[in-house]
Parts: C-alpha cells; sequence; structure tokens
C-alpha cells in the first residue's frame, strides 16, 4: 500500500494504467490518519515482482506520504 496526499482525482489516470501496464488490481481509499486526510492505494496480484514493479512506478508518480511503504498481499515492502 501506499499512502499519498496526491487528490484522487490527480491519479485516478495512473491507477487504470498501472492495472493494465502490469496486470494487478488496484485500488484507492480514502483514509484519515493523525489528523491527516491521505488516500490509501492498494495492489494485489499472483506476481510478486510485477507487485513490485506496480508499486515503484505509482510512487514514483504521486505525493507518497513520508515514512509509509507499499503492502502487496499482505506483505509489506519498502519502496
Amino acid at each position: 500500500m501506499v499512502y499519498t496526499t496526491t487528490p484522487k482525482g490527480e491519479y485516478t489516470g495512473l491507477l487504470t494504467e498501472a492495472r493494465d501496464r502490469f496486470d494487478v488490481s488496484v485500488g484507492s481509499y480514502p483514509s484519515r490518519s493523525e489528523g491527516r486526510r491521505r488516500n490509501r492505494i492498494k495492489l494485489l496480484g499472483e506476481d510478486e515482482d510485477r507487485l513490485a514493479e506496480a508499486a515503484d512506478w505509482i510512487e514514483a508518480r504521486v505525493d507518497s506520504y513520508e515514512g509509509e511503504g507499499f503492502e502487496a498481499r499482505g506483505r509489506s515492502t519498502d519502496a
């Protein structure tokens, strides 16, 4: 998972592109933590390498919330 402060409307197209490019399922969910509004982007797929590639690709294109990493299929990976 990645937490981002980027408004969802600004990255919706990226999620579609990531899904098609990396063959992963992608979801975005609003979150509030520590009094901050942010969005949580969750990736699911069968291939751990493709999940990591997709996570890196998305993280490079949004403002990720400092200190948070990605979680793919219950496995947390530092991005």
